[in-house]
């Protein structure tokens, strides 16, 4: 079971719209890895990363293809590396991502249907807590809302 972890994001002045902020390591195919810090997104299917970081953890982009998401209210344009999957660690549990870049972003972007899946969320918002636990084996929902 991991610690809590606190909501708020202040550095951001986001204190009205605390954030899910985690420290991970992203290791790439060769092994080198790069720590940094992930914004995790529930309403995200997928995972974002910075060009550059991918790039400093050996993926590579020379063959890449273009893929096309909807962001928010419009669109955007993103690029998978090679390989396609890549791990990213986090409380000492690995879990496969893929290797989606945005040359825009500056931070990391977890997703559910990658990252997210790997772990049972638990918010307590009255304390302005998460915690992020290993998922259950067969447990279909892996949003956990603590009881009013």
């Amino acid at each position: 079971m991991s610690d809590w972890i606190p909501l708020s994001a202040p550095e951001h002045g986001l204190e009205k719209w605390p954030l899910l902020i985690i420290e991970v390591r992203v290791i790439g195919p060769t092994g080198l890895n790069e720590d940094t810090r992930a914004f995790v997104d529930t309403g995200s299917d997928i995972s974002v990363l910075p060009t550059h970081l991918l790039e400093a953890i050996g993926v590579d982009f020379s063959q890449a293809h273009p893929m096309q998401a909807v962001v928010g209210g419009g669109s955007a344009t993103y690029k998978v590396g090679d390989p396609d999957m890549i791990d990213c660690q986090f409380d000492g549990h690995l879990a496969a991502i893929a290797a989606i870049a945005s040359d825009g972003a500056e931070d990391m972007m977890l997703g559910v249907n990658d990252f997210l899946r790997h772990f049972d969320l638990t918010v307590n918002k009255l304390n302005n807590q998460f915690r992020l636990d290993p998922a259950k084996p067969g447990c279909c929902n892996n949003l956990n809302l603590p009881p009013l």
